[in-house]
């Protein structure tokens, strides 16, 4: 199987992220997509264009990285990502779905703003003051209280809000966001898995990426 996307991608993260927690990362590497992201290449592997993409052996290719996350966690052994029961894989898949429709649309505006110097101010005010607190209240409200996202371990839906972290705690201090405010549970859950060797390569390899990206633009100018 070939995962392709980038480590700066939060939804491509979270994959890479669960793949290294379950001990396959080496078997199933992220990788550039072929041709490079939107090329000809790409769309006829995935007709979204969307990263991240999962090549199967048999040549199938899974779109959507909850998706992905999923059927990597069913065909490969490891710790169970997806929860060990009806509750713990329902809150599990709660929280990754408050990832996906609440925190990253809010973190979107601010990211286009600092990555691809696109900013639309509008955007950007409903974000800082109204969205990205809004999303974190419903993390807040819904995490659960034993360390980590649900349970006493890691599963997907640590993955799903690590996966955003490197863009909400180092880029956005500018606009007055980037950490968990009055949040006792997301501080409590951070202080669990902050050091932890997991989530500290997941952020450190978007922040090779995002460094090689402004190297790149600086010799452009």
């Amino acid at each position: 199987m070939k995962l392709y996307g980038s480590h700066l991608s939060m939804f491509a993260a979270r994959v890479a992220m669960m793949l290294e927690i379950k001990g396959h990362l080496d078997a199933v590497p992220l990788e550039n997509v072929p041709g490079g992201l939107h090329s000809d290449e790409h769309y006829a592997l995935t007709k979204t264009g969307k990263i991240p993409f999962l090549v199967k052996d048999n040549g199938d290719v899974l779109i959507e990285s909850q998706v992905i996350a999923e059927y990597l966690d069913n065909v490969l052994d490891g710790p169970d990502m997806c929860g060990h029961s009806a509750d713990e894989r329902a809150q599990i898949s709660l929280i990754c779905r408050l990832v996906d429709m609440y925190f990253m649309p809010a973190l979107g505006p601010l990211l286009m703003a600092i990555i691809w110097q696109r900013p639309n101010e509008k955007a950007i005010e409903n974000s800082v003051n109204k969205a990205i607190p809004e999303a974190l209240d419903y993390l807040e409200h819904y995490l659960g209280g034993d360390g980590y996202a649900v349970g006493d371990n890691w599963t997907l839906a640590d993955c799903a809000i690590i996966g955003t972290l490197y863009s909400f705690l180092n880029l956005m201090s500018d606009f007055g966001v980037g950490d968990f405010g009055d949040r006792p549970k997301l501080k409590a859950w951070w202080h669990t898995v902050k050091d932890k060797p997991e989530t500290v390569t997941c952020l450190d390899r978007a922040a090779k990426v995002v460094q090689a990206m402004m190297a790149a633009r600086a010799a452009d100018k």
